[in-house]
């Protein structure tokens, strides 16, 4: 009797609702699928060239940043080319702060002396510039193709290689001899702005 006058459990009949399958994070048709595959490697080839011009252009900014400390000893007569150790001035030099010392440039040559600029002698900058120049070229160029170029041949290589003439018929036409030869004149220091912009110039566009 007791069985029987127990009420019957309402929720007993009712069914679990089924619940849908998650949702798959990966794509679900063929052409989407081949456009994440292209996108992912298109970002790995932009990294990958991104450092690889990174690596293949630090010749160029070292040769920058030493154009700056030689645009520096332009505007300053004490100042001396970057990583320059100082040393005492020469009792016997024209300028002051003018000796013989060695200063880090573009892979690691040595340029061997400290220059000051003087208001009516740039000789010292000049030979800076040119030898900037061709150890820069060296860095960049086979070393067959630019060593053994000298005079008008080395300034039409150098408008060349950057798309000008500002060698061969501009302010870069000083830069004709040896940079290892003393120059047999120089301008005053406001006549070296237009060769050293144009050595900026020059070694931001220089191309094969």
């Amino acid at each position: 009797m007791a069985e029987a006058a127990q009420a019957p459990d309402p929720l007993a009949g009712l069914i679990d609702i089924p619940l849908p399958p998650p949702v798959s994070l990966l794509p679900q048709t063929w052409p989407s699928r081949i456009a994440i595959v292209l996108l992912v490697a298109g970002l790995i080839g932009g990294v990958w060239w991104v450092l690889r011009w990174w690596r293949a252009n630090r010749y160029r900014r070292a040769a920058l940043a030493e154009l700056a400390g030689i645009e520096r000893m332009c505007s300053s007569p004490s100042a001396v080319i970057p990583g320059e150790p100082r040393q005492q001035r020469d009792p016997g030099s024209k300028y002051p702060g003018i000796g013989q010392t060695g200063a880090t440039g573009v892979h690691g040559s040595r340029l061997s002396r400290r220059a000051a600029l003087g208001r009516d002698d740039s000789r010292d900058v000049t030979s800076a510039l040119a030898l900037l120049v061709r150890r820069t070229a060296l860095a960049a160029f086979p070393r067959q193709e630019v060593a053994s170029l000298a005079g008008p041949a080395w300034l039409a290589f150098l408008d060349r290689s950057y798309g000008g003439d500002g060698f061969s018929h501009g302010a870069g036409r000083v830069l004709s001899l040896s940079p290892y030869e003393p120059q047999r004149s120089g301008a005053g220091g406001a006549d070296m702005r237009p060769l050293i912009d144009l050595v900026h110039r020059w070694i931001r566009n220089h191309h094969d």
